[in-house]
């Protein structure tokens, strides 16, 4: 099973730590149910020869899961990548609440997301990326630039 694993907390020391918890939590959890699927295991191998789990955890920051992203309508267009996103079986993606969805340093996470609901993949969404969730399912998937009134204003007196 292979099982991304995406860190969208901000390098804060606190932060940090909060996210090395989470992770010894999915391992804990996913050994536990290891554990119980593996005299089913034993069974089928017995029988048939057959299934032989592989477990591959991948940690990346929010920066750094380029070669997963795969979206035409933007400068994610190899396919390469697109064929290492559909290897995964579970997508695990977590953030830092005080991070804003619409920002556009989040822009990759968002592109992740949005595949993931695409080809329903299986996702477990914590903190910023449940918010981005949200985000993204009233915007119906697309990435909407959002501008706040103080640069709405700034445009229009530029314009006049």
């Amino acid at each position: 099973m292979r099982i991304l694993i995406v860190n969208a907390h901000s390098s804060t020391p606190e932060n940090q730590k909060a996210f090395q918890g989470l992770l010894v939590c999915i391992k804990e959890v996913y050994f536990r149910f290891l554990n119980h699927s593996l005299t089913i295991q034993q069974i089928l191998k017995q029988h048939n020869g057959l299934l032989e789990i592989k477990d591959e955890y991948i940690v990346r920051t929010k920066d750094t899961i380029d070669d997963f992203l795969y979206d035409a309508a933007t400068s994610f267009s190899q396919t390469n990548p697109g064929l290492r996103f559909d290897s995964l079986d579970f997508v695990i993606v977590s953030g830092d609440l005080h991070i804003l969805p619409w920002h556009s340093s989040n822009f990759k996470v968002l592109t992740l997301l949005r595949m993931c609901l695409k080809v329903k993949k299986c996702l477990f969404a914590i903190g910023f990326a449940m918010q981005a969730l949200v985000y993204l399912s009233a915007s119906n998937l697309d990435h909407v630039l959002l501008f706040l009134l103080t640069n709405l204003k700034r445009l229009i007196r530029q314009s006049m």
